[in-house]
C-alpha cells in the first residue's frame, strides 16, 4: 500500500509521534526545521544474556560508521533494557514479548541483525522485512539456522566444543562482527548510564565506608555457578586487599548471593565492607563506576567494569578465556587444568578454582591499578 503524502505528517522523521505533537512542533510536521530523517533503519535483536548484550553493543558504532545517516532499533530482554535505554547511537530500545513481536515484525528495515539463539529472536529475525539480514535466522525445520557464511563460525562454536573450548582465539566482539560482515576494529561498549547513575553509586559507596575501594563481586550467575571463587577465598582475599594494597575491598553481588556474601563477611571481619545485593541494575552500574578496580569472575560484573574504564583482575576456571576482551585495562587469571574449560554447571573438585592462588589475584590486582596510575 502506497504511503500518503501529508506535509502536516512527515512519517520518516525519527522525531515522528503520530497521535500527538513531538517536542519540536505543536502545529504539525510541515516546514518543520526540526524534520530528521531516519535515513537508513536498522533492527538489532540481541536478548540476553546480559553481559553478552552488553559486549554486542560495540556493533553499533561500527553500523554508523557505516552509515552517515541511520536509525537503529534494538530488540532486547526486559532485565537488560535499563542498560541499553539512553546509550550513545541507539535510538529505540524494544523489549521483546508477544505483543512486540508484532510490532516489530510488522515493519521494513533497510538492515537487521540478529546475534541471537533464542526461539523468539531468530522467529523475528525469519519474519521481519529487511533488505540485508545478517546473523541467526530460524530454518524451515524450526531449527537455529543463518542468513549468509558470514555466520557460520558463530554458529559452529556452538556445536563444536574443541573448536570452542581450544581452537578459537577470537574474542566475542571478533566473532560477532564476522557474523555481521564486518571487521572489529577495538569499538567500545556503550551503555545508557549518565553521570546521575555515577553519583549515585560513589555516594551509596561513601556511605559503606571510606575509600577507595576495591570491589570483590561474587556472582557467578545460576548456569555456571561452578567458576564461583571459595568463600574461605574471598574473605582471605579481602584481608590482603586491606593490608597489603592499603585500600578498602567492598562486596557485591546480586540477590542470589545474599546469604553467601553473608558467610564471606563473617569469615572477612570489620576489613571488608557490604556493597548490598539488592540494587537496581543502573544502581548497580554506577556502583562498579566508583570503583578503582574490580576482582570478579567471567561474569556481567565484568563486562559493566570494562564498559566504563574500570580495572579488573578477571579469574577464568570452567569458561574460555579468549572471549573475551578487556580493551586494555583488565588482566586474566587463567587456570588450565586437564578438566578445563568445561561449562559444567557442577563439579564434583573444583581443580580450576582451587589452583587459583590469593597471592596471583593480588598480583594481578596490583598490575592493573599501576597502569591506571592510582
Amino acid at each position: 500500500m502506497r504511503q500518503a503524502n501529508l506535509p502536516f505528517a512527515k512519517f520518516d522523521c525519527r522525531h515522528f509521534v503520530g497521535e500527538k505533537p513531538c517536542r519540536f512542533s505543536h502545529a504539525g510536521c510541515e516546514d518543520c526545521a526540526a524534520y530528521d530523517p531516519m535515513g537508513v533503519r536498522i533492527l538489532i535483536i540481541k536478548l540476553a544474556a546480559m553481559g553478552d548484550v552488553i559486549r554486542t553493543t560495540p556493533l553499533v558504532a561500527a553500523l554508523r560508521e557505516r552509515h552517515e545517516h541511520c536509525h537503529v532499533t534494538w530488540a532486547c530482554g526486559a532485565a537488560t533494557a535499563p542498560l541499553l535505554r539512553g546509550a550513545k547511537g541507539i535510538d529505540k530500545v524494544i523489549v521483546l514479548n508477544g505483543d512486540s513481536f508484532n510490532y516489530l515484525a510488522a515493519q521494513s528495515f533497510n538492515e537487521l541483525y540478529c546475534l541471537d539463539k533464542e526461539m523468539l529472536a531468530i522467529s523475528l529475525s525469519s519474519q521481519t522485512n529487511a533488505e540485508l539480514k545478517k546473523g541467526f535466522t530460524m530454518t524451515p525445520q524450526g531449527a537455529i539456522g543463518i542468513h549468509d557464511d558470514d555466520a557460520a563460525y558463530a554458529l559452529r562454536l556452538g556445536v563444536d566444543d574443541p573448536l570452542k573450548f581450544i581452537e578459537n582465539q577470537n574474542s566475542y566482539q571478533e566473532i560477532i562482527f564476522e557474523a555481521c560482515g564486518l571487521s572489529f576494529s577495538g569499538e567500545t561498549i556503550v551503555l545508557g548510564i549518565n553521570n546521575e547513575d555515577r553519583t549515585q553509586g560513589q555516594r551509596h559507596l561513601e556511605s559503606c565506608g571510606k575509600g577507595p575501594w576495591i570491589g570483590i563481586n561474587t556472582g557467578a550467575g545460576d548456569v555456571f555457578a561452578t567458576k564461583r571463587l571459595s568463600e574461605e577465598k574471598t574473605a582471605a582475599l579481602a584481608k590482603k586487599i586491606a593490608d597489603e594494597i592499603g585500600m578498602t575491598p567492598v562486596l557485591l553481588g546480586g540477590k542470589t548471593e545474599r546469604q553467601r556474601n553473608d558467610r564471606i563477611l563473617k569469615l572477612a571481619g570489620n576489613t571488608l565492607l557490604d556493597a548490598g545485593t539488592d540494587h537496581p541494575i543502573r544502581d548497580f552500574v554506577g556502583i562498579i563506576s566508583a570503583l578503582s578496580a574490580l576482582v570478579c569472575v567471567d561474569t556481567l560484573a565484568m563486562h559493566l567494569a570494562v564498559a566504563q574504564a574500570v580495572p579488573v583482575a578477571a579469574i577464568f576456571g570452567p569458561t574460555c578465556h579468549q572471549e573475551v576482551h578487556l580493551y586494555g585495562i583488565g588482566e586474566k587469571i587463567i587456570s588450565a587444568p586437564w578438566c578445563s574449560p568445561c561449562y559444567k554447571g557442577s563439579c564434583d573438585h573444583h581443580t580450576c578454582m582451587n589452583e587459583i592462588s590469593v597471592d596471583e589475584i593480588i598480583e594481578r590486582l596490583r598490575s592493573v591499578l599501576n597502569k591506571r596510575g592510582k
